[in-house]
């Protein structure tokens, strides 16, 4: 959790340095996480929704630079599990610009802490995990004069967890259990705001 608020701060001081730009816009997302993949993670668990916020503070022509930050919750229903996702990223976009719409294709890359938490017949445990997360995505924007507009978004993160440095109940320790793949339909509004003087 440490090393997550750690680059949470180092994000929040980059942006800082780019408050000045010109144009920048705010993104506010909710996506429904489906886990994918052969390993124990689909089998287990289901998503319940993702939240996040999408900031882009560098504008050059159509390419953004910006961070990511979302959190995911999913549960399993029969072992009284539930698992919370923390991950922020760097991100680097490209819009598309047509009549009415934008499609934004995007990718990004960051690091993910995957906290579980248990409760079986009276007992209570938990434990994190944390990895690197490669993201790719697009946005489908519905463009207005409307500083505030609409967009409908597809993504698909692949994380890699680190080794534990303890046993792990369903064989963690290999790299087939340690990939982690979800799929993330959603959607979102785009704020867009000038900060010229």
């Amino acid at each position: 959790m440490k090393k997550v608020l750690f680059i949470i701060l180092i994000l929040t001081q980059i942006t800082s340095v780019f408050s000045q730009t010109k144009k920048q816009d705010f993104g506010f997302e909710l996506r429904y996480p489906i886990p994918i993949g052969n390993n124990s993670l689909p089998k287990s668990y289901y998503g319940i929704i993702d939240i996040g916020m999408d900031y882009s503070f560098i504008h050059i022509k159509n390419c953004g630079i910006g961070i990511l930050l979302n959190s995911s919750f999913l549960i399993h229903p029969q072992g009284g599990a539930s698992m919370v996702i923390l991950s922020p990223k760097i991100k680097i976009d490209y819009e598309i610009s047509m009549d009415k719409i934008s499609i934004i294709p995007m990718v990004a890359f960051g690091y993910s802490n995957w906290r579980t938490q248990s409760n079986f017949m009276g007992y209570s445990s938990h434990s994190s995990m944390h990895g690197l997360t490669l993201k790719g995505a697009t946005k489908v924007v519905f463009k207005s004069d409307k500083k505030m507009n609409w967009y409908l978004l597809f993504a698909y993160e692949f994380t890699q967890l680190e080794k534990p440095g303890y046993n792990v109940y369903g064989s963690m320790d290999t790299n087939y259990n340690r990939i982690r793949q979800i799929l993330y339909p959603g959607v979102g509004m785009i704020w867009k705001f000038n900060t010229s003087k």
